[in-house]
């Protein structure tokens, strides 16, 4: 029996010169990997179509890099954008707070090192969380004005939804007699031909009824022709398409923004939605039915969380679904008690047949702020012979990236690894080990030690598309190690301090008889708290065959549950489930 492991590349430092300056060890490592594609992929098109994993997007025939950083504590706004303008390889985006979105030429990724910035994160890619409504919320009553000066139906409101796959004709956004259209505007950020929204160089930006008609819907992209946002603004909004099908405030105008690949271009329609309503005189409330896999910081410290922070203290609301791995033992954490006290758990993997981007699985390890912690893992054959284990890393030797691979007889597994003895968001130590084991046989055992101190840990699918954001069990196979549970699952954005973070149930509603039936919690509903042990989700609504519109121009086969016959169309609609409905309702 034969065990080796071979150092592959150590990446560390190899874009960041400047002292000043910090890359999150992780960010380190898909710029590493970015590198290596961009040297062997010389055309942008080519280097896009092959960069899936990475927040690339052909943006004015440029391969465009999405980040995310803080200026230096001594650069205004306008002195960045200034900067920004000098530098060619550079787009500035949106800026708030000190915290701005940028892109980057993907050939020129050194730039990096010259940023006025204290830090910056590469931009994670967001991802839909897809898995009788009003009854449940108590809309109706809203809109009926019981016990209320009122009714309200979103009057002097405008719903911004970040998504994809928006039908701009559906009669679902029109008024609730069908004769006007309520979406002030909309802007594709996958469209090429512009033009762009007003300090941005990328997409198609209408404002004007006709103009957005005549687009008839957004581009496809990263999810083909989809309905997810369609379905989603209609659950928000709808205004019933003359088949009752009434969404929570059908009098609420609608900005749709399609999300270009990542977080970045999500700041950046953040901010081209508060223009729109600051110019308006109008309430702005963003719905994000997507979130952020693989999480990053999942205490809301990430710098995304902050510059929503920040909309937020100028009155706009972010609404967020919560997540849908409530399903999945994929959590696991010890309080260690002294030398040699070890966590193990056996990791369980997604099938590689069951997805054709399935890579491995990504273990994600937090401990507390000044307590340093091990991990590793073990190789076994069945339950408990040990075949091969792999050197344990320290977290107090960080910041650290390496890729390697472990060889065992005829067994050859990937692995790479991103630590931080403090990360510089949050100040916790943080481990993320990425494996891919192929068709081998062979079990995986995570183990961690500490002299003391809390460690969590997470297990997701790695897709090499960088788009799977659902978790995997932890079994203990042994008396003595740790089964996984379903808490500490709330991801990006919704475990932000200014979001209002939505689990689901399936809606209540009176039966035939008039009895209350319903109203229990999803399966698939994510469970909270926060690393930072905040209470998440901050409430809950229908998610469970919610049914709501869907795109005319989708490429998918969806169920049709109703239709409606308007101006020589036929309009469908159908019932999902997920986070995703349970957020806009």
């Amino acid at each position: 029996m034969t065990s080796r492991v071979f150092l592959l590349a150590t990446l560390f430092g190899a874009l960041l010169s400047s002292e000043a300056q910090t890359l999150p060890a992780p960010d380190q490592l898909a710029l590493g990997e970015l590198a290596q594609l961009a040297a062997t992929h010389p055309a942008p098109k080519t280097l896009v179509d092959v960069a899936l994993g990475h927040p690339v997007a052909l943006v004015q025939g440029r391969a465009s890099v999405g980040f995310i950083g803080r200026l230096s504590g001594d650069v205004s706004e306008s002195e960045w954008r200034i900067w920004a303008a000098n530098h060619p390889a550079v787009d500035a985006g949106a800026c708030r707070s000190g915290i701005a979105s940028f892109r980057v030429d993907a050939y020129a990724l050194d730039v990096i090192s010259e940023l006025p910035m204290t830090l910056v994160e590469l931009a994670s890619r967001a991802v839909p969380d897809v898995n009788k409504a009003r009854y449940g919320t108590r809309v109706d009553s809203v809109h009926a004005g019981l016990e209320l000066p009122q009714p309200f139906h979103g009057e002097g409101v405008l719903i911004g939804v970040l998504d994809w796959g928006f039908d701009y004709t559906h009669p679902m956004f029109y008024d609730t007699a069908t004769t006007a259209s309520r979406i002030r505007a909309v802007w594709d950020q996958y469209r090429q031909a512009g033009p762009a929204p007003s300090g941005y160089g990328y997409g198609t930006e209408a404002d004007l009824p006709e103009d957005i008609a005549a687009m008839g819907s957004d581009t496809a992209n990263v999810y083909s022709y989809s309905t997810h946002g369609t379905h989603v603004a209609g659950i928000a909004a709808g205004g019933g398409a003359g088949v009752g099908l009434t969404g929570m405030a059908p009098a609420a105008g609608l900005l749709f923004a399609t999300l270009m690949v990542d977080e970045a271009a999500a700041l950046d329609a953040f901010e081209w939605m508060a223009g729109v309503a600051e110019a308006d005189g109008k309430r702005l409330v963003i719905n994000n039915s997507w979130g952020l896999p693989q999480w990053g910081t999942p205490d809301g410290t990430a710098l995304s969380n902050q510059f929503i922070d920040a909309l937020s203290e100028n009155g706009v609301v972010f609404v967020s679904s919560n997540g849908n791995n409530g399903d999945s033992n994929f959590h696991i954490d010890h309080t260690f008690a002294g030398v040699g006290d070890t966590l193990r758990s056996r990791v369980q993997f997604y099938p590689l047949s069951a997805n054709p981007n399935a890579w491995g699985q990504n273990l994600t390890l937090w401990g507390e702020p000044g307590e340093s912690f091990s991990a590793g893992f073990m190789l076994t054959q069945g339950v408990s012979a040990v075949v091969g284990t792999s050197p344990m890393y320290h977290t107090a030797d960080g910041p650290l990236v390496l890729d390697t691979i472990h060889v065992v007889n005829d067994d050859t597994l990937i692995y790479d690894i991103a630590m931080e003895a403090a990360h510089p968001n949050n100040g916790r130590p943080f481990l993320q080990m990425r494996i891919h084991k192929g068709a081998s046989n062979l079990a995986v055992v995570l183990q961690a030690t500490a002299e003391s101190g809390r460690v969590h840990a997470w297990n997701h699918t790695h897709l090499s598309n960088n788009v799977g954001n659902w978790g995997q069990n932890f079994q203990a196979a042994q008396s003595t190690w740790l089964a996984g549970n379903p808490y500490y699952g709330i991801q990006q954005p919704a475990c932000g301090h200014s979001v209002i973070a939505v689990g689901a149930y399936s809606s209540e509603y009176p039966n035939s008889q008039g009895t209350e039936v319903g109203g229990s919690l999803a399966n698939f509903s994510s469970y909270g708290p926060t690393l930072d042990e905040r209470l998440k989700p901050n409430v809950s609504a229908p998610g469970v065959n919610v049914e709501s519109s869907l795109s005319s121009f989708r490429d998918g086969s969806y169920s049709v549950t109703s239709q409606a016959e308007w101006a020589g169309t036929t309009y469908d609609f159908g019932k999902l489930s997920g986070t995703s409905m349970s957020s806009p309702a």
